[in-house]
C-alpha cells in the first residue's frame, strides 16, 4: 500500500510540472475569397508556441503553407486568427466540407542570452565588473 501511495504521489507531482497547451473554439469562415480560420490558444502565459494548421483536403498530412496571421513560431497565448490562402495552396481544386486541425507545439528555451549589460568601476582601489544578463531565451 505505502508503495502505491509513493507512486502515485510522484505521479501526481510529475504532471504538476507538466506545460499542457490547448486549442479548442476552432471556426472558419470565408473573407475575400480567403478562409479564415480563429481559434483559441491556452497554456502558459509566459511561454512561446509553435502554431501549424492542418485541412482535411489532404487527410492532415501536411501543414498549410501558404497561411498568414497567427501562425508558426512565437506565438502566445490567446484568441487568435490565421488567414488561408487555399487557391495558392491547391490551384484549381475545389474545396468541399474541408475541416481543420491546429497544432501548438511549446517552444523550448535555446539558452541563447538576448542581452547582457556589463559595468564596471573602481571602489577603494579595487576594479569591479559586473554583468547583467536579461531575456534568456
Amino acid at each position: 500500500m505505502k508503495k502505491i501511495l509513493t507512486t502515485l504521489l510522484l505521479l501526481i507531482m510529475g504532471v504538476s510540472f507538466i506545460h499542457s497547451q490547448t486549442v479548442n473554439e476552432i471556426s472558419a469562415s470565408v473573407e475575400n475569397n480567403k478562409i479564415v480560420i480563429d481559434y483559441n490558444l491556452g497554456g502558459d502565459a509566459m511561454a512561446k508556441y509553435k502554431v501549424e494548421v492542418f485541412s482535411s483536403q489532404d487527410n492532415y498530412q501536411k501543414s498549410l503553407k501558404f497561411v498568414s496571421g497567427d501562425v508558426g513560431k512565437n506565438t502566445k497565448v490567446g484568441q487568435k486568427k490565421v488567414t488561408w490562402d487555399y487557391e495558392k495552396e491547391y490551384p484549381g481544386q475545389a474545396l468541399n466540407d474541408i475541416n481543420f486541425k491546429v497544432v501548438a507545439t511549446e517552444q523550448k528555451k535555446t539558452g541563447i542570452v538576448k542581452g547582457i549589460l556589463i559595468t564596471g568601476g573602481v571602489i577603494g582601489g579595487i576594479i569591479i565588473i559586473g554583468a547583467i544578463i536579461y531575456g534568456y531565451y
